[in-house]
C-alpha cells in the first residue's frame, strides 16, 4: 500500500472533523440543506431592511451663459447636504473663456500644491467638466454660488 503524503492525510482528517462538527450543531440537522438556523430576536439579520429617506428636491439656478461663471472662484467649504455641516476647504477654481477649468489646491496626502487643468462646457444650465464631473448650480449670483456635484455641495465665492 502506497503511503499518503502527510499534507493529504492532515487535510482529509480536518475535513472529516469539520463535517462531524457541522452535523453536531443544534438546529442545522433539522433544517433542509442550504438553509441557516434561526437568528436570535435581536440579531441584525432579523431587522427589516433600512429604506433610504426620500431625497429632498434641491432648487436649481441654471447657468444661462458661461459668462456668469467666468473668472476665479474660491472654494471655501463643502458639505454632504445643502446647508448641512460644512467641511472647510481651500481651493481655487478658474473658469476661462476658452472652456478650461483650472483647479488649484493643497493636497494633504502628498503635502504639495496641485493644479489640474480640465475642460468644461455649459449644457442644459449645468457645468459639465471632463475630469471633475457634472455640477448644477443650486443658488448663486456674481459674488457667490453653491454647486451640487456627485460628492455633495460646494460653496464658492469670488
Amino acid at each position: 500500500m502506497k503511503k499518503q503524503p502527510r499534507i493529504v492525510a492532515t487535510l482529509t482528517s480536518y475535513l472529516a472533523a469539520l463535517a462531524l462538527a457541522l452535523v453536531a450543531l443544534p438546529g442545522l440537522a433539522q433544517k433542509p440543506a442550504g438553509t441557516l438556523p434561526d437568528r436570535p430576536a435581536g440579531s441584525l439579520a432579523n431587522r427589516p431592511a433600512r429604506v433610504p429617506a426620500e431625497k429632498k428636491a434641491v432648487p436649481e439656478a441654471p447657468i444661462a451663459s458661461p459668462k456668469e461663471i467666468l473668472g476665479v472662484w474660491h472654494l471655501h467649504s463643502k458639505s454632504q447636504q445643502l446647508d448641512g455641516a460644512k467641511l472647510e476647504e481651500e481651493a481655487k477654481w478658474e473658469f476661462t473663456p476658452g472652456g478650461k477649468l483650472l483647479s488649484e489646491t493643497f493636497n494633504k496626502i502628498i503635502n504639495e500644491q496641485t493644479r489640474i487643468e480640465d475642460s468644461y462646457e455649459i449644457k442644459d444650465g449645468k457645468i459639465l467638466a471632463k475630469i471633475a464631473g457634472k455640477y448644477k448650480r443650486v443658488r448663486g449670483n456674481d459674488k457667490e454660488m453653491v454647486l451640487e456635484g456627485a460628492f455633495g455641495f460646494f460653496y464658492l465665492t469670488r
